[in-house]
């Protein structure tokens, strides 16, 4: 059965939270480890003045998360561009994050993943729990593409290194990660229970998630990794930033795939060559119909052209 959200930080609804109070500037700041940039550990930084060069600085860092895709300056001082992209609903894994997080070696080669989702909602894009399991797995598909790293699907979540699960997730969260622990430990990914998910934002959160699994942070406006979504956004494509953090981590995917040994047809390209038939087959056509009967005749090109008159045999 899905395990309860025990490690599941405690995340506050910022999404009707006032911005202009400064103060709540800095309870959002610090619920996604902001602090951590100026090396303050979390029981100092309420400490922290929101009139300080400190504050300013993680105000900017928050700032360059969207200044691409927004147009916007990190200049430390928010306006009512951050203030709202800080009211919308996110991932609530921190975005200052520790640097260098991946699976060891022996994991990487096999990593034992198993996921399950009984209490999401229902809807035409996701009409059961196998269709949101069976997402989850060909997101790990998409990454297993993106570098060098491989899965195995097993059936409990006593053995998988990676466990994803549903349950409730709080305050404005889609959704929360682990960062791996070495082979021998388990990373978690929580899906919230309450959200409607569509199709794309299933697919972006569930392959965001998988990745903070994998130990990417949160990244910039552009990526699948950054921090919020507008919910029909990449469905569930890597983006440019994303897979050079994968590569950066796990190099380059080696892993092949058993290549067909017969051609493939395709019926809407003309220069494609017609198929031949594989029965024994005798067509008769004359300019009162057409006839045909199984016999012992060797197949022919059914292209060929007909005879002078009028009438092919086949």
């Amino acid at each position: 059965m899905p395990q309860t959200a025990s490690k599941n930080p405690v995340v506050p609804d910022f999404t009707m939270v006032d911005f202009t109070d400064v103060n709540r500037v800095k309870d959002y700041l610090m619920a996604f480890g902001y602090h951590n940039l100026l090396g303050i550990p979390t029981h100092a930084a309420a400490a922290i003045d929101v009139d300080s060069v400190d504050h300013k600085l993680m105000v900017s860092r928050h700032q360059s998360f969207y200044a691409h895709s927004l147009g916007t300056q990190p200049d430390g001082i928010l306006g009512p561009i951050g203030r709202a992209e800080m009211n919308k609903p996110r991932c609530a894994c921190p975005d200052i994050q520790p640097a260098g997080a991946a699976w060891d070696m022996p994991c990487r080669l096999d990593l034992k993943v198993f996921c399950e989702f009984p209490r999401l909602k229902k809807n035409t894009d996701w009409p059961n729990a196998a269709s949101y399991e069976a997402e989850w797995y060909a997101a790990f598909g998409r990454i297993r593409a993106a570098c060098n790293i491989n899965y195995q699907i097993i059936d409990n979540d006593d053995d998988a290194q990676y466990y994803a699960y549903d349950g409730s997730t709080g305050g404005n969260v889609f959704a929360w990660s682990e960062f791996p622990s070495g082979c021998s430990g388990q990373s978690e990914s929580l899906f919230g229970r309450k959200w409607d998910w569509g199709k794309s934002l299933w697919q972006d959160t569930a392959i965001h998630e998988i990745m903070h699994g994998m130990g990417l942070p949160h990244g910039p406006a552009g990526s699948i990794m950054y921090w919020t979504t507008s919910g029909d956004d990449y469905y569930g494509e890597l983006q440019r930033w994303d897979i050079k953090q994968l590569v950066d981590r796990y190099g380059e995917p080696t892993w092949t795939e058993p290549q067909p040994t017969d051609p493939i047809i395709d019926p809407t390209d003309p220069t494609t060559p017609s198929p031949k038939l594989t029965l024994p087959l005798n067509i008769r056509i004359t300019n009162s119909g057409i006839t045909y009967s199984l016999g012992d005749n060797p197949p022919v090109d059914p292209i060929s052209p007909p005879e002078d008159d009028n009438e092919i045999d086949l």
